[in-house]
């Protein structure tokens, strides 16, 4: 009877193990799905494969594409709507050609500039009235800082563009231009006015401010109403795409909101398929976050965890179609990083999935970097180790013709940041030494006129990482043609103040960032 009952007791003890083991995975699975980590990245390891060979797409191309848009909006439009007059018909042609390769660098160069200004002054003296031209000589003005003497031009320009057919996706730049130009030119005179030899009262600085206030907002308004007008003339065709893209998601929350480029799309007959699915899923993935919020996963409600799935279900579908039309494009395999982020990717789909699709449309495409980067960080199951390897990869490419070895750079400072200001990634023995390769890389292959730039940088992060001597010798070297602007973007420490801290080698100290939860 009692070796009946050890039986018993030992059958029954076999039977509640086995429940626990059968279970465990189950509650695992209804938690992970709960908290919407059911497809994590741990479940599929991935690893990042970024090309890096001659033939493989990047923003050395896009300016090709870039170059051919201005072109089409600027030189080819001139020859169909233009102000057109045999006197300067030749160089006007001409000068915008120059404009048009000089917007594609979407770089500045005060050679440049300064040949372009030499162009435009010469046009606007035999009588061109052509608001396309007097438009990028008050615009070249404006960036050499010349804001007085680029508001006239740049005033004529919107005139004439009011009266003329240039493409909207031209004039809309024209308008915001002037804005700006107004903007700058008001606090300029209230800043003089200010001075203690100033015989301006508060009186008229008050009116100054007014009056700039109303000019600005007129033209900020017509900018809004260009670009709206812009998403449906034609300015952008399908061949377009990278630079709309570009060019719209820099104005919104400045001109426009997502609603707006998404209503505007959708109103259009023959919208772009690929625009609509992008902006569309976008607005999804923001839908998704405001059902969620933005807290730990443990403050979400049942109902937030409803419609975070519900939106982010609906993006994932719309971005898979659009990837399946054009591959070639890196938009919308970047905006599926963030939904695989969130455990909504397909079974087998990981943030490296999207990523590396990112990648084969463009190997330097930074957007994705800033969407795969965070993404790894320990709260969405990622880790350091992860963001450190990314870094490394992008930098073992070795294009220093490309944004893509800087990546490194920003994953030492996002791993910074999530560690509240912590250095100890920065002085990992093998940090510094992949740093030089960086640095070294790009001194050689930047302009000269950027060499001064990086080395500031070189010298900040060689304080990072505690390579005081190093630090110490690239400030001498640059004397007093340090980018202090540069320097103090690493370290929150400008030269003049820095020098002392790196003789003494003591390390720069850091800010905790305010950090977002998301």
């Amino acid at each position: 009877m009692k070796n009946d009952r050890k039986v018993i007791i030992i059958v029954l003890m076999v039977c509640v193990l086995g429940l626990a083991l059968v279970a465990a995975p189950i509650i695992l699975l209804i938690r992970m799905a709960s908290t919407g980590t059911l497809f994590s990245r741990h479940a599929f390891a991935g690893q990042v494969t970024i090309p890096s060979g001659p033939g493989a797409y990047s923003e050395l191309n896009m300016r090709q594409d870039r170059e051919k848009y201005f072109r089409r909006t600027m030189v080819e439009a001139y020859r169909q709507v233009g102000k057109r007059n045999a006197k300067w018909d030749a160089a006007a042609e001409k000068f915008l050609e120059h404009c048009a390769h000089y917007s594609a660098l979407q770089q500045r160069d005060d050679i440049i500039e300064t040949a372009l200004i030499r162009e435009g002054a010469l046009l606007v003296r035999t009588g061109c009235t052509d608001p396309m031209v007097l438009y990028n000589y008050g615009l070249t003005l404006f960036k050499q800082r010349k804001v007085k003497a680029a508001i006239p031009y740049l005033e004529r320009a919107v005139a004439g563009l009011k009266a003329c057919h240039y493409p909207r996706g031209r004039a809309w730049f024209a308008a915001k231009r002037l804005a700006e130009a107004y903007n700058d030119d008001t606090g300029t005179t209230i800043m003089q006015l200010h001075q203690p030899d100033s015989a301006g009262t508060q009186a008229e600085r008050l009116r100054i401010r007014d009056a700039g206030r109303k000019k600005t907002d007129a033209s900020t308004a017509l900018a809004k109403q260009w670009l709206l007008a812009s998403l449906r003339d034609g300015s952008y065709t399908s061949a377009d795409r990278q630079v709309f893209f570009e060019q719209i998601d820099g104005t919104i929350g400045e001109l426009l909101t997502l609603k707006d480029v998404l209503n505007a799309l959708k109103q259009q007959p023959n919208a772009d398929p690929y625009l609509v699915a992008v902006y569309e899923a976008r607005d999804e993935i923001a839908q998704a976050w405001k059902s969620r919020g933005d807290g730990f996963a443990n403050t979400v409600t049942t109902e937030g965890w409803k419609g975070f799935a519900k939106h982010l279900d609906k993006a994932h579908k719309l971005l898979t179609d659009a990837w399946t039309q054009h591959p070639e494009l890196p938009q919308a395999p970047t905006e599926m990083i963030t939904v695989a982020m969130a455990g909504h990717a397909a079974p087998g789909e990981t943030v490296y999935t999207w990523f590396n699709r990112a990648m084969t449309a463009q190997m330097d495409y930074t957007q994705a970097y800033g969407a795969l980067l965070p993404a790894l960080r320990p709260r969405w199951n990622g880790s350091y180790e992860e963001i450190y390897a990314v870094g490394v990869a992008s930098l073992d490419t070795k294009r220093f013709d490309t944004e893509t070895p800087r990546q490194f750079l920003l994953a030492l400072r996002i791993i910074t940041d999530d560690q509240q200001g912590n250095l100890q990634c920065w002085q990992k023995a093998e940090t510094y030494p992949r740093l030089k390769t960086l640095f070294e890389g790009y001194l050689h292959a930047v302009p000269y006129s950027e060499r001064d730039q990086v080395k500031s940088e070189y010298a900040a992060c060689a304080w990072m990482c505690g390579q005081y001597d190093d630090a110490e010798r690239l400030l001498n070297e640059l004397g007093p043609r340090v980018s202090d602007r540069s320097f103090a973007a690493y370290t929150n420490a400008y030269p003049s103040m820095a020098r002392k801290q790196i003789r003494n080698h003591q390390p720069p100290v850091l800010p905790a960032p305010d950090m977002n939860q998301r």
